[in-house]
């Protein structure tokens, strides 16, 4: 599991990865939050796309505003953050191509994350990422 999305988020940083590498289903709870906030909540797996990730690791990867830098581990971390977290509409609302966002907070291992997604009719895509 973990070690697999450490190895995807790598790959996806260095553009060596398939276009999204998938890391998992959505949790019952994220789906139930998703609902929740009028959003679908069918059939998402939850994925990493490369350009996403490098722009997480360029404009995260170091300390920065009271950030703590981010790394592939932390990005590994998506789907638990997805999952676990709570969800909330996104700043903005829609993304680029008209898709819905979400802000999703959480803790895992002791870190304090705040994460946007992007909610497609299939996948959910990690696009924002940072650690405090």
């Amino acid at each position: 599991g973990h070690a697999l999305a450490i190895g995807c988020a790598t790959a996806a940083s260095s553009g060596d990865a398939a276009t999204r590498p998938r890391l998992g289903p959505g949790s019952d709870h994220a789906r139930a939050q998703l609902t929740r906030l009028g959003l679908r909540a069918d059939a998402k797996s939850v994925e990493l796309g490369r350009d996403d990730v490098r722009h997480i690791l360029k404009r995260h990867g170091r300390d920065s505003r009271g950030q703590k830098p981010i790394g592939a581990e932390d990005i590994a971390n998506a789907r638990t953050i997805f999952n676990r977290g709570t969800i909330s509409h996104g700043t903005p609302r829609l993304s680029r191509s008209g898709s819905p966002m979400v802000f999703v907070s959480a803790t895992v291992d002791g870190h304090d994350y705040a994460a946007a997604f992007q909610i497609g009719k299939h996948r959910v895509k990690l696009t924002s990422l940072r650690k405090r």
